[in-house]
């Protein structure tokens, strides 16, 4: 394993050939374990701490920065190896493992179906031997098993449990990093949810509460959670303001799934974060504001507005700063709550609208849609409509070069439909966009699927709303394909 790691002192491009070496050499020296039968097997042949250590020594070369793609590759696949001569010690000779490091062995791609009752066997013998292991012991174990998922549930849940045991002689924080690392790992989450209850609520840290809520949340145990969220979260004033933004973000992001977090604690949340969004990631702050802005209950309350107005201070002076990924999402977040950050939308979208070659056209819907709050007009709104009268007319002169039948790689009509029904709503007299959309629908008329063909019917209502040529061709193709289908579900 050094060998593997390296000294500081060693020559880098050496270390490298040695490292290569040694990496082609472990799959030979697994598969002779592998193949060699239970006498020959001995226990000074790769035990259970070699093994570990050269799995872990494996992944960290793999995962480290100088890693080229051969290299990976063999990381991978004696990785792969060591795992398996590790479940083969494990399914045989289960009560000879390391228990002192057991998660560095749950940490490895081991075969789950064959090792799991094995191993939970001898783990309950040597659990019943060992009743005075140090309380939270077992908590980088179960965060190994995390990554196993359902096929280690076993195992999991008899580490679980025993911490469970041991609560009253826990403090605090380990008691919230026990049940933090149980819920993550999906395992017994009716008891995670269950336990937070006083007295044992009250010694639970919030950081890990909020950790431990969101993860309830987002699994469906919301309901379970709301005496927590009353009486330690949605009333913890400043204190939450102390919670690290990746935790606050998650509870928030739950709201979306769970109407007992979006009562409860999303308001909180919000103005817990307007307090200290300059201290936030730059990338979180828009992520907030767009779960704030959709999720109905709290969106008009004043922990949502002050989380907008403060956006505003807090991104518009950083927004060169954003790729073009996260100005997308600061646009569509800002024109969700346009009517409390119209000055952050107009920057975020004026940002974005001069340099749309850096978005694809799927992208570019979603620009259109947050920038509609500031009307036909606006120089971000008419750049935009600029780019689809481009965009739809290049793709039907393309469609004339091709063969009947041949499918494009365009918008779907669908949504082409959608975003004409919108356009119709805030730049009505502008010709060109819906001529060029136009054109482009009756190609893809019988694409329309019955939302689509509604949305041109809504966005044309009797024949009124702008005109453009070819309007009334499209509507009598909708209006034939609507009938069409009609008589298709009737009979």
């Amino acid at each position: 394993t050094p060998y593997l790691l390296g000294p500081l002192s060693v020559d880098v491009r050496q270390l490298a050939a040695a490292r290569s070496k040694l990496l082609a050499t472990l799959p030979e020296r697994c598969d002779a374990v592998l193949t060699a039968s239970s006498r020959d097997l001995g226990a000074a042949v790769l035990p259970f701490p070699a093994l570990a250590s050269l799995h872990k020594a494996a992944a960290a070369i793999r995962d480290g920065e100088e890693a080229n793609g051969e290299v990976v590759t063999d990381c991978k696949h004696a990785i792969l190896k060591l795992a398996m001569v590790a479940g083969k010690r494990v399914a045989g000779n289960p009560s000879g493992v390391d228990w002192e490091r057991l998660s560095d062995l749950l940490a490895m791609p081991l075969d789950w179906e064959a090792v799991t009752e094995p191993l939970r066997g001898a783990l309950s013998s040597h659990l019943r031997r060992k009743s005075s292991t140090e309380p939270g012991a077992f908590v980088p174990a179960i965060r190994a098993l995390a990554a196993a998922g359902r096929a280690a549930r076993g195992i999991t849940e008899e580490l679980a449990r025993h911490e469970f045991g041991a609560f009253d002689r826990m403090e605090g924080q380990t008691v919230a990093e026990v049940l933090l690392a149980v819920a993550e790992s999906g395992t017994l989450l009716r008891e995670v949810a269950e336990r937070l209850k006083p007295p044992l609520l009250h010694r639970l840290p919030l950081p890990e509460l909020v950790e431990i809520v969101a993860i309830l949340g987002e699994r469906g145990y919301g309901k379970k959670v709301r005496s927590a969220l009353q009486t330690r979260v949605a009333v913890a004033g400043p204190g939450l303001a102390a919670v690290p933004p990746h935790s606050l973000l998650r509870l928030a992001t739950a709201a979306t799934h769970c109407p007992v977090i979006a009562e409860c604690a999303l308001g909180p949340v919000a103005m817990a974060a307007a307090s200290v969004l300059h201290l936030w990631p730059l990338e979180g702050i828009p992520e907030l504001m767009l779960v704030a802005a959709t999720t109905t209950s709290p969106a008009a309350s004043s922990g949502a507005r002050r989380l907008f107005s403060r956006a505003a201070e807090a991104v518009m002076p950083r927004l060169h700063e954003l790729q073009p990924a996260q100005l997308l999402r600061t646009v569509v977040a800002a024109g969700a709550a346009a009517a409390h950050c119209r000055p952050l939308l107009e920057a975020a979208s004026q940002a974005a609208t001069a340099a749309l070659e850096a978005f694809v056209p799927e992208q570019v819907v979603l620009l259109t849609q947050g920038s509609l709050a500031l009307g036909g007009q606006h120089p971000a709104m008419v750049r935009l409509l600029d780019f689809w009268v481009v965009y739809f007319n290049a793709l039907v002169e393309n469609s004339a070069d091709r063969a009947d039948g041949q499918p494009d790689s365009g918008l779907p009509a669908d949504e082409v439909a959608q975003l004409v029904r919108l356009l119709a709503l805030v730049a009505p007299g502008h010709e060109a966009v819906f001529g060029a959309a136009g054109a482009r629908l009756r190609k893809v008329v019988g694409q329309l699927s019955s939302s689509g063909r509604s949305s041109i019917l809504e966005a044309f209502p009797g024949g009124t709303g702008p005109a453009f040529e070819g309007k009334e061709e499209l509507l009598r193709a909708v209006i034939e394909a609507e009938a069409s289908s009609a008589e298709n579900a009737a009979s």
